[in-house]
């Protein structure tokens, strides 16, 4: 399936100076290695937009349940700061956060449609610690209003009373009550279709947003029932628009947004049907892999007790000719034996220092992190042990030598969350109690029964997530 991004900039197909620019999904502050290839990234976003110093418009579509506060004012100010002349449009949901980015044009170049609907409701967060902590998180969300309420304020010309009790109400506008409001300045005719695909999920456009953590989806179903009716109303008919009615109703650039919406679902439907029959060819090869490992062991088996059957008659051959031997010559062949199985042994000793030496070598770019030589020797029981888990955790401590290497400081740290000072150091206290408990449990089991215990300490190793 070929990437998809939920924003994409692109020069308008019939002028090259015109800059057709679209946030379809949730807006975020900074990409992340786990992170969405759905995500509106501010930063990636700028610098794209600064590709194009020279157009003369830029459209603004926008269709989104909004995201980070700061993110989307990062992408208004920069708006704002265009030479060009910038138009933005409600061409689905365009709530929480993204409204302050439909606020960056001029009013008169705000643009939504009859069949769409604006939100605004107030900032909210996740926090976790003490009283002081959560006391300390709402004078933070607060100051966050604020700051949303000054860029309503300077938008609209509504006073600050009036828009704090609406964000309080959680306040959906279709757009004639947007218009009234002073949030846009036209109203377009163009269609929006809806779908609620599933509860929590809705389809704007033959894109799917899930909105079940932000909105209130019973509200916004009823909210774009009776703008469904109403636009119905209006023309005079009861009959939906048939999907060659609504592809000729659409501007180009509109058309090839659903287009591709389309492909990426058919794309999806074959890729399903691709991995529905790969499984089932590895799922008929590992049988029949099953089936010759079997038989090999089997074999070994048969070998192993030859093997045996013959060495037991040689023992019984070599202990007559070592008895009837003399005793000088016994003690110096019992001698020889000896040595030779302390040989064997300093030469396994030595190989596997080799081996460890080697091992050791495979660390060396992770030099950001604090790891010892029982680090080390864990890993390389663990690549023998679990192979799968090893790759995982050479995956992450890649992750976490880069983001040290860049100087990483835990996300909620600056919310007053308690941030563990060690989380290493915690999972490291739990594996050794777990193995006080159970002494004959091994070091790399005890471990994975530990992070399986408590997927959350994995996670907050992993991702630097505290709060």
């Amino acid at each position: 399936m070929p990437f998809k991004k939920f924003w994409n900039l692109t020069p308008d197909n019939s002028d090259s100076s015109i800059l057709n620019m679209y946030i379809y999904g949730e807006i975020k502050s900074a990409s992340s290695f786990f992170g969405s290839s759905d995500d509106v990234v501010a930063s990636k976003f700028v610098e794209d937009l600064n590709r194009y110093p020279d157009v003369r418009v830029i459209n603004v579509r926008i269709n989104s349940p909004g995201g980070s506060v700061f993110a989307a004012a990062a992408i208004r100010n920069e708006l704002r700061n265009q030479a060009a002349e910038v138009h933005t449009w409600c061409e689905g949901i365009c709530a929480s956060a993204a409204v302050g980015i439909l606020l960056a044009a001029d009013p008169a170049n705000r643009h939504m449609s009859r069949s769409t609907l604006l939100m605004i409701h107030n900032p909210s967060t996740q926090a976790q610690g003490d009283a002081a902590t959560f006391l300390k998180t709402a004078d933070l969300l607060a100051k966050v209003k604020k700051t949303i309420l000054n860029i309503y304020m300077e938008g609209t010309g509504l006073a600050e009373e009036k828009l704090s009790a609406m964000m309080d109400a959680a306040t959906y506008l279709d757009a004639d009550e947007a218009m009234s409001y002073n949030f846009i300045g036209q109203i377009t005719e163009e269609p929006v279709v809806y779908n609620f695909a599933e509860p929590g999920n809705i389809v704007c456009n033959g894109l799917t947003i899930d909105v079940a953590a932000d909105l209130d989806v019973a509200s916004l179903k009823a909210h774009l029932e009776q703008l469904v009716n109403k636009s119905r109303l209006e023309k005079g008919g009861t009959e939906p628009m048939t999907f060659d009615e609504l592809l000729a109703s659409m501007a180009e650039d509109q058309r090839n947004v659903l287009t591709v919406a389309l492909e990426d679902k058919i794309q999806a439907a074959v890729n399903a049907k691709i991995t529905t029959i790969t499984s089932e060819h590895e799922s008929a090869s590992q049988e029949l892999q099953n089936q010759i490992t079997a038989l090999t062991e089997a074999n070994n088996t048969l070998t192993g007790q030859l093997t045996a059957l013959t060495e037991q008659q040689a023992t019984s051959a070599e202990d007559t000719i070592i008895k009837s031997m003399p005793p000088e010559a016994q003690a110096l062949l019992a001698q020889a034996r000896a040595d030779a199985v302390a040989a064997n042994a300093k030469a396994k000793e030595l190989q596997e220092a080799q081996a460890f030496a080697t091992f050791s070598e495979t660390f060396k770019d992770f030099d950001k992190l604090p790891i010892t030589e029982n680090h080390i020797r864990a890993m390389q029981n663990l690549s023998k042990g679990d192979e799968a888990m090893y790759n995982d955790m050479r995956e992450l401590l890649k992750v976490a030598n880069a983001a040290m290497g860049a100087g990483f400081i835990p996300a909620g740290s600056d919310l007053g969350s308690d941030v563990p000072s060690d989380t290493y150091a915690l999972i490291e206290q739990r594996v050794a109690a777990f193995r006080k408990e159970n002494p004959t449990v091994a070091y790399n089991d005890a471990l994975r029964e530990v992070l399986k215990a408590d997927p959350d300490l994995y996670n907050r190793y992993r991702d630097g997530i505290y709060n």
